[in-house]
């Protein structure tokens, strides 16, 4: 009796995956990160077999520096039992894992500074400094590039009015000439992904502008007329190239006017202090730039000086007749004169210039 049998010895399956850190991600540091090249997942080389060696797909090793999150994929793997390829001996199934490498957040990293100034009608804005500060070096926003070249870092702003919502981002920076108080952020971006940069805020702020507004001040001698002081100071501030020197002073072609209170007309000797009411109107210019200020004018009217009175008495023989004094004022002209004389009883008693006093 003769007989036959076939011996079947299968190939022994094997499962390798690619590595990973996907459960306990890394942070970008600049320094090349790596995860294992893989691991077996599943059943493993018999006896004294070994993984010889292995390769990756293109792109997909296990080793990074740049933020990513991709997958760690062997492409082929070889077995060796010796110097004996033992390869074909096995189901060899390959499984990719998965290589995380996050951004590194920077925190008050950026340097911006504000400006707080009085208006003077030129631009004022927040500065950005160009070193960008992280905790693994630093950087400068102008001049850092990418790999290929590019600039790496892209800058915006935002301006958000006191009390009001954030403006849209814009790569200029935001200046404020009239009175205001904003507050700028700036948004810096990383083209490589590696930083997530966060925002650094400054105020600006424009104030108002000092003009003290000053009636003229006028001294008079009585004359009889009415006299009114109708002017006024509002000075003005030296400019340069535009823009106004100093701290006070209406800028440019500003201009304001306001109602004089007290100014006259009088006519009697005096001090009369003349001042303005609020408010003070623009005729050129904001009015919100300015803080206007109160000062006071003086309208003097002095007595009047080089009066005189002539008393003529009448020289004459005895005649029977009444005769006394002749009053004759010498005054400035138009000037009005009330002249009287003391009676015997202590009254006065009114006459008019060129009449005769009382007989005596």
């Amino acid at each position: 009796v003769t007989g036959a049998t076939t011996l079947t010895i299968d190939r022994l399956p094997i499962t390798l995956t690619g590595g990973s850190n996907a459960t306990a991600p890394y942070t970008y540091n600049g320094a090349e990160q790596s995860v294992d090249a893989y691991t077996v997942t599943l059943g493993a080389p018999a006896g004294s077999d070994r993984i010889a060696s292995y390769t990756h797909t293109d792109g997909l090793g296990n080793t990074a520096t740049d933020v990513c999150d991709r997958a760690v994929e062997l492409s082929a793997v070889t077995l060796q039992n010796g110097n004996r390829y033992v390869t074909a001996n096995y189901e060899v199934t390959l499984l990719p894992g998965r290589l995380v490498i996050q951004p590194l957040t920077v925190q008050s990293g950026l340097s911006l500074t504000g400006e707080t100034h009085v208006y003077d009608a030129g631009e004022h804005h927040a500065t950005l400094g160009d070193v960008l500060t992280t905790s693994i070096g630093t950087y400068s926003l102008s001049a850092a590039t990418t790999a290929d070249g590019a600039t790496r870092f892209a800058v915006r702003y935002t301006a958000t009015p006191q009390g009001g919502a954030e403006g849209a981002q814009s790569s200029v920076n935001p200046a404020f000439t009239n009175v205001t108080m904003q507050t700028v952020k700036a948004y810096v971006t990383d083209a490589t992904g590696n930083f997530v940069i966060l925002p650094a805020e400054a105020g600006v702020s424009v104030t108002p502008r000092d003009v003290t507004i000053t009636p003229d001040s006028l001294t008079v001698p009585y004359d009889g007329l009415t006299h009114s002081i109708t002017t006024y100071a509002r000075p003005k501030a030296a400019m340069e190239n535009g823009v106004a020197l100093g701290l006070t002073g209406l800028v440019g072609e500003d201009d304001v006017t306001v109602a004089l209170r007290n100014n006259g007309p009088f006519v009697l000797p005096g001090a009369y202090p003349v001042t303005w009411d609020d408010p003070a109107v623009m005729t050129t210019g904001r009015s919100s730039n300015y803080r206007f200020l109160h000062a006071t004018g003086v309208l003097t009217i002095t007595q009047a000086s080089g009066l005189d009175l002539s008393l003529t008495a009448e020289d004459v023989v005895y005649d029977g007749l009444t005769h006394g004094y002749t009053a004759l004022p010498q005054v400035p002209e138009n000037t009005p004169v009330t002249l009287a004389y003391q009676a015997t009883d202590g009254s006065w008693v009114e006459i008019t210039p060129e009449s005769p006093l009382p007989a005596q």
